[in-house]
């Protein structure tokens, strides 16, 4: 078949081709949107009467006795168990790990990298408690400075380097142990 229609023609043909391609693709989208929203408009009254019978049972239990008087036994049951912590420790001074920890780190350097730590509570044993820490070296004076500030350091009674870690120059695989209570705070 062939088109004997002039040029301009054919151009106003295509350009109403694509307007009314837009305009029904535009509808069904309209109608798409409006579909969905009649869908989900019941889900969505569900989940708010969801939400506010959960905000009036918390607004209720807050009021009660109980929920307000808990602060208070939380207050008392943590100072109880820091005075039986004291007591099971033989009144030594009760560290936290998270100041330990910061500790070992703020005296690292750059050439020392930690991979891990190994709390050991020393229970039975008698030596008190220890922390193992292990990690990576670039050479043997960056780890000497390392072990130098942690002995330093007020916090904790003993650092222990094995001479093993010692043997080679550079790309030290080390561990070391650090005693946090001295001889003198067992007493």
């Amino acid at each position: 078949m062939i088109n004997l229609l002039p040029l301009k023609n054919k151009i106003e043909i295509k350009k109403e081709y694509l307007r009314r391609l837009f305009v029904s693709f535009g509808f069904s989208l309209f109608f798409l949107a409006l579909g969905a929203v009649i869908i989900l408009l019941p889900l969505f009254y569900s989940l708010s009467e969801q939400n506010a019978n959960y905000e009036k049972q918390i607004t209720f239990s807050k009021r009660s006795s109980a929920f307000s008087d808990s602060s208070k036994i939380i207050f008392e049951a943590e100072k109880l168990n820091s005075m039986t912590a004291s007591f099971l420790h033989g009144q030594k001074r009760i560290i936290s790990i998270n100041e330990i920890l910061s500790k070992i780190i703020k005296n690292k350097n750059s050439g020392v990298i930690l991979s891990g730590f190994l709390y050991d509570g020393g229970a039975g044993s008698g030596d008190g408690d220890k922390i193992s820490v292990s990690g990576f070296s670039r050479t043997r004076k960056e780890l000497l400075e390392f072990i130098s500030a942690l002995r330093a350091e007020k916090l904790f009674a003993g650092v222990e380097l094995p001479p093993v870690n010692l043997l080679r120059e550079n790309n030290i695989k080390f561990n070391v142990v650090i005693n946090l209570y001295g001889d003198e705070t067992k007493k």
